[in-house]
């Protein structure tokens, strides 16, 4: 159901099965792609009900809507919106509940995104709105991704910043900010954010021509923590 001519996709995230979850922007929903078979296995609506300011804002034909995704492991989305308001909205089938993202708590690696076959309308079941600091921080927001640490970290465009989150507790509230780093002039507009293994952020860059659009950072910001020692009893 994508249109050819202008997809508008802003954001992609993948499960342990190699499926790919596209995010377009407008109308807001996304498609999940088995790569291997060339299939869609499942498609989404994402819709914020009521008359709130995020869900006015929400269902504006001309307003910002999912810039970033990743998968939680209870089988629900969690997606950024770029602006006007920027929030963090938590997205899951209707009824259903919240579970919020800790530290760690994202869907691990290896394992497959669990949802069934077919279409699916999903409704914001929690909203993170960011503190003031986190606000002046990001003026606005670009990506979301997972590190390697099990960290949620945030790219802002306007602002040329990567910041790292703290946890966004079941049901929504505020979201608030940990470490920030300043990107610096980097020739292009940073539009996506990944990690490397070892935790150095890479930047997609949205530039006029499709090359040399790739930054890897250094040093790292995503050190994966070392496994906990065991005692002998």
């Amino acid at each position: 159901m994508l249109p050819k001519h202008d997809a508008q996709i802003e954001a992609v995230c993948a499960d342990g099965l190699g499926r790919m979850l596209l995010l377009q922007e407008t109308p807001p929903r996304a498609e999940l792609v088995d790569t291997k078979a060339s299939k869609v296995v499942a498609s989404f609506d994402l819709v914020v009900e009521g008359r709130s300011k995020i869900a006015r804002a929400w269902s504006d034909p001309k307003g910002s809507r999912g810039e970033g995704v990743v998968f939680l492991p209870s089988g629900n989305l969690l997606v950024v919106k770029e602006k006007k308001p920027a929030a963090f909205i938590e997205f899951g089938p209707p009824h259903s509940r919240s579970r919020g993202l800790v530290r760690g708590g994202a869907l691990a690696e290896g394992r497959s995104w669990p949802v069934r076959k077919g279409h699916h309308r999903f409704v914001a079941l929690a909203v993170w709105l960011p503190d003031k600091k986190l606000a002046k921080t990001c003026a606005d927001f670009s990506d979301l991704e997972i590190g390697p640490d099990g960290c949620v970290y945030l790219l802002s465009d306007k602002s040329s910043t990567i910041v790292r989150l703290d946890d966004l507790p079941a049901g929504g509230g505020t979201a608030a900010l940990l470490d920030c780093w300043r990107l610096g002039d980097l020739e292009g507009k940073p539009e996506g954010l990944a990690f490397t293994a070892q935790g150095r952020a890479i930047v997609a860059l949205d530039t006029r021509k499709a090359r040399r659009n790739l930054v890897l950072l250094e040093p790292a910001i995503a050190h994966r923590r070392p496994p906990a020692m065991q005692m002998d009893s």
